[in-house]
Parts: structure tokens; C-alpha cells; sequence
């Protein structure tokens, strides 16, 4: 019994933490560059100004060359759960 339930706790909190893991990517990721000021990086209201969804905004993510972003440009899934983030479609 305590085998089983130990399985179901376990299962219950990967599924939680799973789910959770992009949750507020652009704050733990992103806004700490892309802050008010547009220093050193585009504000998050800039970056919605400029792309309307979040297509636009990976592919733009991908393709720049400020040396800041290369951590994250491999990581599209990143970049997209940002860009959802931000409110983008």
C-alpha cells in the first residue's frame, strides 16, 4: 500500500512540476535584459510593439546576433513559452 501510494505522490508532484516548468519564462528567463529602458536589450513593451505573434518573435529570437541571446537561440521551446508569456499568439 505504501508502494502504491508512494507512486501516485510521485507521479502527482512530476505532473505538477512539469507543467509548471515554463510558467513565467520571461520573467525568470528574459527580464532581466529585456527591461523598461530598452538596456541592454529590447523592453518586453518594445518587443511587443514590434511582433505581433510569437512566430515573428522566435524567428527574430533566432536570428539575432547580439552575443547575449546565443544561450538561448537553440532552445525554441524557450523562446516560444517567452513569447506566450509576453502575451503573444
Amino acid at each position: 500500500m505504501k508502494g502504491i501510494l508512494s507512486i501516485i505522490l510521485t507521479l502527482i508532484l512530476s505532473l505538477a512540476f512539469t507543467s509548471a516548468g515554463f510558467a513565467g519564462t520571461f520573467d525568470e528567463k528574459c527580464a532581466a535584459c529585456h527591461k523598461p529602458g530598452d538596456k541592454p536589450a529590447p523592453s518586453k513593451e518594445s518587443l511587443l510593439k514590434k511582433y505581433k505573434n510569437v512566430s515573428d518573435l522566435v524567428k527574430a529570437a533566432k536570428a539575432s546576433t547580439n552575443p547575449m541571446m546565443k544561450a538561448n537561440q537553440g532552445n525554441e521551446d524557450l523562446l516560444k513559452n517567452a513569447a506566450v508569456d509576453m502575451g503573444l499568439k
